[in-house]
């Protein structure tokens, strides 16, 4: 991915950090789409999204991957077809059933 449109933001050095860091999102509706995608805007490759819900009507106002196409897609799986087509070069592990945290 052509990051050079990040020079005078980030230095070469983040930019490799960012290039080489494994992001995990839990949730990927709408804060945590505009996040990961701001990631892999900014250079980001490797990901692993977990959401067990797909888009419905009500986020058409309010999630970024949400619109008329994409209603009762996995969310996960949405984002990461949105993201190949920023960068081609990116990894996406899809949890669509979502994360369980044991207490």
């Amino acid at each position: 991915m052509n990051v050079t449109r990040n020079a005078g933001f980030i230095s070469a050095r983040e930019q490799a950090l960012l290039a080489g860091a494994h992001v995990a999102i839990a949730g990927v509706g709408g804060d945590g789409g505009q996040v990961a995608e701001a990631l892999c805007r900014l250079g980001v490759a490797s990901f692993a999204l977990a959401d067990p819900e797909v888009f419905e009507e009500e986020n058409l106002n309010r999630q970024n991957s949400s619109s008329v196409r994409t209603l009762v897609s996995d969310r996960s799986a949405v984002l990461r077809v949105r993201y190949y087509g920023i960068n081609h070069a990116h990894t996406c592990r899809l949890a669509t059933r979502g994360v369980r945290v044991d207490q």
